[in-house]
């Protein structure tokens, strides 16, 4: 499956996975000497492993070429894109939207090193200029009572039309209800769902069905299988709505293979997209004819796209109780983010309860002391230490250098560390310390501390949010929580001080500082 150019008209032939062909027309266009490079960069980000994986992705850059060609014809510019300024890039893109900025630099990106100049080149990986648009809200989940009266209503439509077959072939009605059910129940992104083949649907067995269907954003195709549960289970609504729709399928000719077919006003059979402009009108007669109304008695919305957002929420508080960061995201999707893909689903769900527990507990329950200089040194020391730096104060000599210093703490006994054999020096790096029972910490430290704290921040950019949370997350929590809560806004402005006013003050990583 290749896309192409086409030269009369001129314009690209792009073809899709999962989806009909798309020609976009680009010969009415002014200033072809732009286009044409820029039709070239629309074709191989479609052919390559580029972002280009969906019509409606490719539309949107055909209409940052269209605006961008216009808009040079505005300006009266003339020559090609070797002649385009970065005082016109920026124009431009002041005029424009985000997206459609982002979009025309990604194509100039790929016509480098033949289409724009090399002062243009160094800035189309710059800041955007564009008028950002407000920022999306993740889709909310139906709640408990708007689910089940959205799932009454639709098997109401199904079993009245069921029970009268002089209503067949099924009206617009039943086709969202089949609809409604099946996202409900399958959990498939609206879009993929919408444009589900019969090929991709394979049974395995009497009670088992795996589907196929095809995920843009997921670059590629996806499977889940489903098992047979009960008459309103995924696979049943499959098998019922197959049973519907086949005097359509009969006689639907190459659309055939598609799951969702309807009747236009003609009486053909074409494929159910389910687009705003052609459903609305049946969204709204569904919802008034059955009463759907929210928990507050407002008027419902029916919205495809938040059947999988319920799916996801019922099937994590029902199946397994996890709490997801984003609604929008399965417990395993989030796992697979913050942890890996190869794990079990329950193993990852139980790893990650384990270890927010096991964080908790060891910030609540180290014994780490905070004392004053002296007092550590006397319990450090011993008596012979205290009498010797008494000797020492009134000779008014400077105390020698304090024993056992591990930088962000002293250590009672780094001999009998936690983390060492005992007998061994304990090589750990110098934040464990900070949840180790063997610390003491005192003021005379709060300048190592927060070099510490600007060090895990900084490391926090540097490794991956997984290998952060394993090395440094109890520190951080031991730290942000316990330790400099404890100190007031003068000392901690005073240690700022003291680590501006000395640059060599280095966080060394597992070494320590001898006595």
């Amino acid at each position: 499956m290749t896309s192409r150019l086409v030269e009369v008209p001129f314009g690209l032939n792009l073809e899709f996975v999962g989806h009909e062909p798309l020609f976009i027309r680009l010969q009415h266009l002014p200033h072809a000497a732009v286009v044409r490079p820029l039709a070239r960069a629309l074709l191989n980000l479609t052919n390559s492993d580029g972002p280009i994986k969906a019509p409606a992705t490719a539309k949107a850059y055909r209409n940052a070429i269209a605006r961008f060609a216009r808009w040079l014809d505005e300006i009266e510019f003339n020559g090609d894109l070797s002649n385009l300024t970065v005082a016109q890039l920026y124009e431009f893109g002041a005029l424009c939207s985000a997206p459609m900025e982002r979009n025309l630099r990604t194509l100039m990106s790929a016509t480098v090193p033949l289409g724009v100049s090399p002062d243009v080149a160094e800035q189309l990986d710059g800041r955007g200029v564009a008028q950002r648009g407000p920022r999306s809200t993740p889709l909310t989940a139906y709640s408990h009572g708007e689910f089940h009266a959205l799932v009454d209503a639709c098997r109401a439509s199904i079993v009245a039309w069921e029970s009268d077959r002089s209503l067949d072939p099924p009206g617009p009605h039943v086709i969202l209800a089949y609809r409604i059910l099946l996202g409900l129940e399958l959990g498939i992104p609206a879009e993929s769902l919408n444009s589900l083949r019969l090929s991709g649907i394979r049974w395995q067995g009497d009670r088992e069905v795996r589907v196929e269907y095809v995920k843009a954003r997921a670059d590629g195709r996806q499977a889940v299988t489903f098992q047979l549960r009960g008459p309103w289970s995924g696979p049943s609504l499959l098998q019922r709505w197959m049973r519907a729709s086949g005097p359509m399928r009969s006689r639907a000719g190459s659309y055939a293979d598609r799951l969702w077919l309807t009747i236009d006003l003609s009486g053909a059979v074409k494929p159910a997209r389910f687009p705003d402009y052609e459903w609305r009108a049946s969204r709204l007669s569904f919802l008034a004819l059955h009463d759907l109304r929210t928990d507050n008695g407002e008027r419902l919305a029916l919205d495809l796209r938040r059947l999988r957002t319920t799916w996801i929420a019922r099937k994590a508080r029902d199946w397994h109780g996890a709490v997801t960061v984003d609604p929008n995201h399965s417990a395993t999707v989030e796992g697979d983010h913050y942890l890996t893909r190869s794990a079990d689903p329950e193993v990852v769900d139980s790893l990650i309860e384990d270890a927010q527990r096991d964080l908790v507990l060891r910030a609540e329950h180290v014994a780490l002391v905070v004392m004053p200089d002296d007092e550590r040194a006397d319990l450090v020391d011993g008596p012979a230490g205290t009498q010797q730096r008494a000797q020492q104060q009134q000779q008014e000599e400077p105390p020698g250098p304090q024993r056992w210093d591990m930088f962000a703490a002293a250590c009672k006994d780094p001999f009998n560390s936690p983390f060492a054999p005992t007998g061994s020096f304990c090589s750990a790096p110098i934040w464990t310390c900070l949840v180790c029972e063997l610390g003491l910490v005192t003021p005379s430290k709060l300048p190592a501390l927060l070099r510490l704290y600007q060090y895990l921040q900084e490391r926090s950019a540097q490794v991956t949010e997984r290998e952060w949370l394993i090395a440094y997350a109890p520190a951080w929590v031991q730290l942000t929580t316990r330790i400099l809560p404890g100190f007031d806004d003068a000392a901690i402005s005073a240690a700022w001080t003291v680590i501006e006013n000395d640059e060599d003050l280095p966080v060394p990583t597992n070494i320590f500082l001898a006595p």
